[in-house]
Parts: structure tokens; C-alpha cells; sequence
């Protein structure tokens, strides 16, 4: 088994307990950038992973999963044309990818509708909830 792998099905003692809080500070400011700049929400439920993934995807119709590497790989790469302002945001980025992976297991970016796309990027915690965050693009 692959250390990836290893990570994706990580046994839910194995976690450090997530916290809504430490998220929201994490996420506070930073924005997702597309022809909208959109900040990102940060949300934990009480249900399953599965029920909620079923839950977007029956919500709307054109519906994707994104890997979760390689919706975060674009946001935490860095380019020598960078302005101070893109390395804040990149560096952000890279503490929340690493936050959720140290706390949350099944990582998951699932993308609905077309123009107007709604981004949700969540996980299971290890008491078996969903958390992540929400975010909008628009992509003409």
C-alpha cells in the first residue's frame, strides 16, 4: 500500500481532533480566485461523508469530483511571477491543505454547475461528521 494510500484510509484514531474554530482562522481572508473572487466558508455537519456527497450531487446537475491533490496542487504552487500578495494566498493555502489532511480522512473537491460553480472541499472527521469548506468560481 502506497503512503497515499495509507493516508486516504488512515484510521479515524489516527486523526488530531478537528476544530471549526482553527479552520475558520485559517480561512479567514483568503479567497479563491477565478473571473469572481470568492472567500472560502467553513462548515462541519453531522452526517456521513457518503449522504453528503449524495446530497451535492443529487442538488445539481452537472456535477464533478476534482482529486483533492490536484485541486490544491494549482493553489499551493509557486511561480516566480508571484506578487507578495499571491505568496500570502499560496502560503495559506498550503496550512489548510495540511490542516485537513491532518484531520480529516476521505478527502473530497466535488465542483457543481457549469458557469457559476459551486467548490465544496470536505473530509470525515474521526467522529464519522463532514467538514471542510465551501467556495465559488465562476468560469466562463
Amino acid at each position: 500500500m502506497t503512503e497515499k494510500t495509507q493516508k486516504k484510509f488512515r484510521a479515524a484514531d489516527e486523526l488530531k481532533e478537528f476544530s471549526l474554530e482553527e479552520l475558520s482562522r485559517l480561512t479567514d481572508g483568503v479567497i479563491f480566485i477565478s473571473e469572481t473572487d470568492a472567500g472560502l466558508e467553513p462548515f462541519a455537519e453531522k452526517q456521513g461523508t457518503q449522504d453528503f456527497r449524495e446530497k451535492l450531487e443529487s442538488s445539481a446537475e452537472n456535477t464533478e469530483e476534482v482529486s483533492f491533490d490536484k485541486f490544491f496542487d494549482r493553489l499551493t504552487a509557486r511561480k516566480e511571477w508571484h506578487t507578495p500578495d499571491d505568496e500570502k494566498r499560496t502560503a495559506a493555502y498550503s496550512k489548510i491543505r495540511k490542516y485537513l489532511k491532518d484531520h480529516l480522512t476521505d478527502l473530497s473537491v466535488v465542483r457543481t454547475g457549469k458557469v457559476k460553480i459551486d467548490i465544496v472541499v470536505f473530509g470525515k472527521t474521526s467522529e464519522g461528521s463532514v467538514a471542510g469548506f465551501r467556495t465559488r468560481a465562476v468560469e466562463t
